[in-house]
This record gives C-alpha cells, sequence and structure tokens, in this order.
C-alpha cells in the first residue's frame, strides 16, 4: 500500500489549522485525490468540520487517551491505497501536558513519521519569523518541517519579504500566502459551531477550499508530501480495539444512540468498536421522535443539550420514554452532555428546563468551564460497565454542575485521580443498569469499554421488554 501524509500544525492555537486543513482538503479533494482525515486531540468539533470536507469521517489521534499502539492502529487501519493522510494538530507543535511535550503534535509526527506544514500568523512582523521557525527546526530536529503557511499577509510588499526571509534563513519552501480574510467559522461556549449544526456547512468548506486553490501551492505541497519519507506499510492485519483481528461476529444485540444537533460527540472508532463486538446501531433524535424502539442498550454521547434545552424539554413523550425504560432495566451508557439530559433540570441563563429526570438531580449552567482537559479516573464501586479496580483515561469538557449539594444520597462509581468529573473528587453516577460520567473515553485506550456495554447488553437482551 503507498499513501501520502502530512499535518497541519501552527506555533500556537487559533492560528487558522483548522481552516487550512479544511480548505486543503475540499481543493485536493476537487482534483482527485482520497483524503483521508484525522484529528491530533480529543476535539470532536475540528473532526466533525473536516469529516464534512473530505466526505468520510475523521478519525482521532491521542497519545494521552490511545497510547502509541492505538495510534499506529488508529492510524493504519484507515489508510487506504493512493490516498493523502492529512492530520489537523492541535494548539502549538510541541505543546503537551508537560515541558518535555508530552503528547504533543510534534510527538504524533515523529511516531508516525509524518512531514509537518506550520500555519504562522503573520501580522505585523517579517523577519522575525524566520528565527521563530528556526527555532522550531532545531527544537527537535527528528521532527520534518516540510514548509511554511503564512496567515494575514497585508499585502505583496509584506509577502515578498517574508518568503525572501523565511526561504534564505531556513531552507523551507512557503507554500501558501493567505491575505487578511476573515477565515473564521462560527464559535460557540465549546469552540467552533458544529458542522452539523451550521446551516450552511457544505457551502462553507467550498468557499474555504476554493481559497486554498487560490492561495495555496497545492501541486508543490503534493509533491514535498511524497517525497518526505517512507509512504508504504502492510496494513492487511486490521485489529480490533480489545487487541484482536477484526472479527465479524453476528449482530445479535442492539445499541440505540442519539444523535441529533444537541447530542453528536461520537468518536467513529467508539461505534466501531460496539459493532466489532456484535451490535446493531440505530440512531433517535431527542428533539423529534417520541418514543425508544426496541433496544438492548443506549448510548448517549456528549453535544449541546444547554443550547437546545427548550426543544428537549419541550418533547415531554421522549423524556418519558427514557425514564420509562430506565426504570425497568435498560441499559444506558452517558457521556457529558448525557449527565444533564438524564437529569431533572437544567438551570441555563436564568431559566429553568425540564430534563428526563432518571436522576433527581438539578444542574446549573455557568460560564466559564468547571471540568476542562485529560481526565484519569479509578473504578471503586461495583458496577455492570467496569471491573473493580479498572483505571480509566478520558477528557472532560463541561460548564455545568449538580446544585444543592445533590450528590450525597448517589451511588457514584468512579474516584477521580486527575481532572474534576462531578465534584473534583467522584465521577461516573450509578442507578441501576444506568452510568453516566463527564467523562468521554475513547474505544482505542479503554480496551474493554465496548465489551462491557455488550456483554451487558446480550444479558439483559431488554430489547424483548418492549
Amino acid at each position: 500500500m503507498s499513501f501520502g501524509k502530512i499535518i497541519v500544525s501552527a506555533l500556537r492555537g487559533s492560528s487558522a489549522k483548522t481552516v487550512v486543513s479544511i480548505g486543503m482538503t475540499v481543493a485536493l479533494r476537487r482534483k482527485g485525490l482520497k483524503i483521508i482525515p484525522f484529528k491530533k486531540g480529543p476535539d470532536y468539533i475540528d473532526a466533525a468540520w473536516l469529516s464534512k470536507a473530505a466526505q468520510i469521517p475523521c478519525r482521532h489521534l491521542d497519545l494521552y487517551l490511545m497510547g502509541e499502539d492505538g495510534v499506529r492502529d488508529s492510524f493504519y487501519r484507515n489508510i487506504q491505497d493512493n490516498s493523502l493522510a492529512l492530520i489537523e494538530g492541535n494548539r502549538g507543535l510541541f505543546d503537551g501536558v508537560d515541558i518535555h511535550g508530552t503528547y504533543s503534535t510534534a510527538k504524533i509526527a515523529t511516531l508516525l513519521d509524518v512531514g509537518v506544514v506550520l500555519v504562522i500568523d503573520a501580522t505585523k512582523t517579517t523577519n522575525t519569523i524566520a528565527p521563530l521557525i528556526i527555532g522550531c527546526q532545531t527544537f527537535d530536529p527528528q521532527v520534518n518541517l516540510q514548509g511554511i503557511i503564512l496567515n494575514r499577509v497585508a499585502g505583496k510588499r509584506h509577502e515578498e519579504t517574508l518568503t525572501k526571509s523565511i526561504e534564505y534563513h531556513t531552507g523551507l519552501p512557503v507554500l501558501g500566502v493567505l491575505p487578511k480574510l476573515e477565515l473564521t467559522l462560527p464559535e460557540r461556549h465549546l469552540g467552533l459551531l458544529t458542522a452539523n449544526e451550521s446551516s450552511d456547512g457544505d457551502e462553507k468548506c467550498e468557499i474555504l477550499g476554493s481559497l486554498a486553490e487560490k492561495y495555496l501551492h497545492l501541486e508543490e505541497l503534493v509533491d514535498k508530501v511524497y517525497e518526505s519519507s517512507s509512504n508504504e506499510c502492510d496494513c492487511s492485519n486490521k485489529m480490533n480495539y480489545n487487541g484482536d483481528q477484526q472479527n465479524t461476529c453476528q449482530k445479535d444485540v442492539t445499541v440505540g444512540i442519539i444523535r441529533d444537533k444537541a447530542f453528536q460527540f461520537y468518536y467513529p472508532e467508539n461505534l466501531e468498536a460496539l459493532e466489532n463486538e456484535g451490535a446493531q446501531i440505530i440512531e433517535f433524535n431527542s428533539l423529534e421522535d417520541t418514543d425508544l424502539k426496541p433496544i438492548d442498550l443506549l448510548y448517549i454521547g456528549g453535544g449541546f443539550p444547554e443550547v437546545y434545552a427548550e426543544q428537549i424539554s419541550k418533547n415531554r413523550s421522549f423524556c418519558d420514554s427514557i425514564k420509562k425504560h430506565a426504570g425497568k432495566g435498560l441499559p444506558i451508557y452517558g457521556e457529558c452532555g448525557a449527565v444533564i439530559y438524564l437529569g431533572k433540570s437544567l438551570n441555563y441563563h436564568g431559566q429553568n428546563f425540564p430534563m428526563c429526570n432518571v436522576f433527581s438531580l438539578d444542574f446549573e449552567f455557568f460560564r466559564k468551564p468547571v471540568g476542562h482537559g485529560y481526565s484519569v479516573l479509578e473504578v471503586t464501586q461495583k458496577n455492570p460497565y467496569f471491573p473493580l479496580g479498572t483505571t480509566l483515561k478520558g477528557h472532560e469538557f463541561h460548564y455545568s454542575l449538580v446544585k444543592n449539594k445533590g450528590l450525597e444520597n448517589q451511588t457514584m462509581v468512579f474516584e477521580v485521580k486527575k481532572g474534576f468529573g462531578f465534584d473534583g473528587k467522584v465521577d461516573g453516577i450509578l442507578k441501576d443498569n444506568v452510568l453516566l460520567s463527564y467523562t468521554h473515553l475513547h474505544a482505542a485506550g479503554a480496551k474493554y469499554w465496548a465489551s462491557g456495554m455488550i456483554h451487558l447488553a446480550r444479558e439483559r437482551k431488554f430489547s424483548k421488554s418492549f
């Protein structure tokens, strides 16, 4: 198998990596290249935009959540012959969790032997950019810098000075020059507005593709990608997320997921891991559906229930259906936004909205993040999903908290070793077969996450109770 690979990175966050990656993806796809998109880190939103741009699901590469083996596996299992793997980095090239840049984009670049293109904001600077680039070149010589894309260039004179300085002092080519344009995508408190919520998402992608065609040196860029390193591998041994050969077991249980504007944060690998274990997946819409169909387990991902709280709250039929079946023993596993949804109510910007009331907990939404970043949990209470003593690595990003000390009489499954969870001490609230956590898990890192869920679904076979 032969393919190309490239990382789009920057000196810092908010440098237009996402819009450049989207534009490049669309422009190269128009030229007939098969683009396989990846997002470094746990971010769902950038990945959704890349999925829309490439017209195939974007995968994640996160050394913290997945480990080196998980990152390699996710990368090579999704590569296709005669394709180009485009990886969007996050934050700055060497930014990680410590002074060594652990889990950084640079670590991904060296692990997978991928050349890096740096996107640099050129606002109010000229010659100074060259030593910044030289610093990146010398900081870790194993990182293979391939070229520079300049953003927010003031005009032709500015462009000529920058290009001559960079190419003379660093030896790297300038592979594109973007003028001062409003290269932005709509944002809210968690970052970009998601691709599924944006009514003109396809149009925005096409506009960015046209800008990439106009301002990026695409042919030179592609040539650099295919010249930069060995791009051959034997990807024939596809592995599942338990470390075994991918199985094709019979789909003997039905897993429902809620996927709509309010709930949309699902790693593609998580859904595939459930399918590999024997799940048939069906989708529900919390804004429009009136009842659950026969399922053996319900998996609710994160999202924006606070933004759509009024619509969710008004759909009492669907909320009541979830509460009714949860009370009868339906296995439900939920992350982040699901915590709010299955609570009693949410106070959002001064308005109170009733939720599903599976747990008699009232939630309040704050203007600043309560929990944000990587997390580590230890399973300290018996539950139907994870063995006692299991250590789970994940990430959280939430603005909500339980009001009025409502956790006192609840069963909490996880002890927080790193992160915040519900209160800085515990996460994972349990009631019968319902387990909700503020922490997002990735199947490649939480080794028995999928098998535990499907084991419970098979054991309960709840679809027969509908």
